[in-house]
């Protein structure tokens, strides 16, 4: 049974953590910050923050639990309500609430579509929680053998912005999984919907626009896809708004301070990170030289662009270009929604709108240089591609409004419902494909018998996988220094030839792990001597040597101890 100091601690650490020391923290160092920039910086304290709280205790030797989690927020709650009584600051700034409900009307809905109505989903969601779940029963960073580590670039380490949010949400909260997913989801959703907010504000001084923006972005089948049981590509997409707002006003000191702590952020938030900065900053700073007064410049350009798009598209179903034609439609459509074609057709449509205003050409080039990736077999470059596809397609369904004011209402109920139908299927999907309630009890079977590990899990389907987000001794990993003369930095690769898509996917590859700290070596699963092997339905045989554990509801257990 939990002590009522445990549930005490967690009902006023939990909101300390993810509300006040961030607002807070924007308010002291951002003072003269209006609305839009507090809160889209506020998203982004979030996340930092909770990442350099697990960090400081871990190189402190401090262990990562609750009590001492807890008292670090307490006291920089302290520390930053001095802070800002001293200097004769308000804790909110004038018009920090925006002028009408629909921002958190907006909070509200994406909150009820994340909530964990089933358990686990998604593909990799374990590999995010495996960190998570590390963290709390180590009590401290098992992968953190080196700073590159904390990005990812280590064996067995994931960028950790993610898992130590979600560690911190789970250990202060005594949560249990789901619940540290929902919170880690709504934080990744808040800071979505106000830095892409933000980033419309270059373009529309309108808040209902501005918050029509940020639907179309949050609830995308894209962003959906990573906010729903939140990970770190979901958290990667939240940041890259704020990253392109910055980028857009490097002209300002403020538009290179937030340029600078973003493009931290994505890289500590996924691999994707990197290549994200080296491709948008020479995109978006050519589009300035974008020679766009030409009626059929953007046309020409677009059309272009679907063509590379076509060569990097995965084939479905049929055979030679039609196959690739129609796996070009199917990845537009799963991905982007509604979006990818509209916005082809806005650009052909209304053309002389990326003349103005002048930040619109670089965003026209920076859509140029992603949208042909969004059509890769990979979901990479439809991440990438996300804000600008976004933009792209809100513009001309602006100007679509303004020339046809009569059929206002029509348009805009026909684009919120294709909107709140693409997240809504992705949701749905996903649900159907969560931990079935069986296999999550045989997980809290192990959970309860073996709850130290550590030990395996062995499956012939998903299942195994799912049991494994939900138990704390496997993996209990083991990451350490030996010595190594392997190089820092991988070879790129050589190979050059064969199809556009195939020289991609090489590209992708390199770049998961082109950077490999000398000397660090893993054990994946802690030198586990123990078992499990997990049978649905008797799928399978068991090992020999193994004896059953646990039979219910056609899920069998059998342990098997290794020599």
């Amino acid at each position: 049974m939990t002590s009522p100091i445990v549930v005490l601690t967690a009902s006023l650490a939990v909101p300390t953590a993810l509300v006040l020391n961030p607002w807070l923290l924007v308010r002291c160092l951002l003072p003269r910050a209006k609305r839009d920039m507090a809160l889209a910086t506020m998203g982004l304290t979030i996340f930092l923050l909770n990442f350099t709280a697990p960090c400081l205790l871990h190189l402190f030797h401090i262990p990562i639990d609750q009590p001492h989690l807890a008292i670090f927020h307490f006291l920089l709650l302290l520390v930053l309500a001095i802070s800002l009584g001293l200097a004769g600051r308000s804790l909110l700034p004038q018009g920090v609430l925006p002028p009408s409900p629909q921002p958190w009307l907006l909070c509200l809905l994406l909150a009820i579509l994340v909530f964990p109505f089933t358990h686990m989903a998604g593909i990799d969601t374990y590999k995010w929680q495996d960190l998570a779940t590390n963290v709390a029963v180590e009590q401290n960073i098992p992968w953190l053998v080196h700073p590159l580590a904390l990005a990812g670039f280590a064996p067995r380490s994931y960028p950790s912005l993610h898992p130590l949010l979600q560690a911190s949400m789970g250990i202060l909260g005594q949560t249990g999984v789901d619940a540290a997913f929902w919170l880690t989801s709504i934080a990744i959703g808040f800071t979505a919907i106000f830095t892409m907010m933000l980033l419309a504000s270059l373009f529309s001084s309108d808040p209902s626009r501005q918050v029509g923006l940020a639907a179309m972005y949050v609830l995308s089948p894209v962003f959906m896809r990573y906010v729903h049981w939140g990970t770190g590509r979901g958290v990667y997409l939240a940041l890259l708004p704020l990253f392109v707002w910055g980028l857009l006003n490097l002209r300002h000191l403020s538009g290179w301070c937030v340029t600078v702590v973003t493009a931290l952020a994505l890289i500590l938030a996924h691999k994707a990170g990197i290549p994200t900065i080296m491709l948008l900053l020479p995109a978006m700073g050519m589009g300035l030289l974008l020679p766009t007064r030409r009626s059929w410049t953007a046309p020409l350009l677009i059309t272009l662009c679907l063509a590379v798009g076509l060569l990097l598209s995965p084939r479905y179903g049929l055979h030679g270009p039609a196959g690739h034609l129609l796996g070009f439609v199917m990845k537009d459509v799963l991905r982007l929604g509604w979006m990818g074609p509209f916005l082809v057709a806005g650009i052909f449509l209304y053309p002389a709108s990326w003349n103005r205003p002048s930040i619109a050409r670089p965003c026209l080039a920076a859509l140029l240089a992603t949208f042909p990736l969004a059509h890769h077999k990979e979901m990479y470059g439809a991440m990438l591609a996300l804000p600008f596809v976004c933009l792209a397609a809100w513009r001309p369904l602006l100007q679509l409004i303004e020339n046809a004011p009569r059929f206002r209402t029509v348009i805009l109920k026909t684009a919120a419902i294709l909107t709140v139908a693409g997240g809504l299927v992705i949701v749905i999907q996903r649900s159907i494909q969560a931990t079935p309630a069986r296999v999550y009890e045989a997980a809290m079977f192990i959970e309860q018998t073996n709850p130290i590990g550590p030990f395996r899990i062995v499956s012939s389907q998903r299942h195994g996988i799912h049991i494994q987000g939900y138990v704390s001794g496997c993996p209990r990993f083991s990451v350490h220094m030996a010595e190594s003369n392997a190089q820092a930095f991988a070879l790129p690769p050589l190979q050059m030839d064969g199809p556009l898509r195939a020289r991609a996917s090489r590209a992708i590859d390199y770049l998961r792990g082109f950077l490999n700290p000398p000397g660090v070596s893993a054990d994946w699963y802690g030198g586990a001597k123990t078992v499990y092997h997990i049978i649905l339905d008797d799928e399978s045989l068991p090992p020999s040597r193994s004896r059953l554990i646990y039979s219910q509801d056609g899920v069998t257990i059998f342990e098997e101890t290794l020599p």
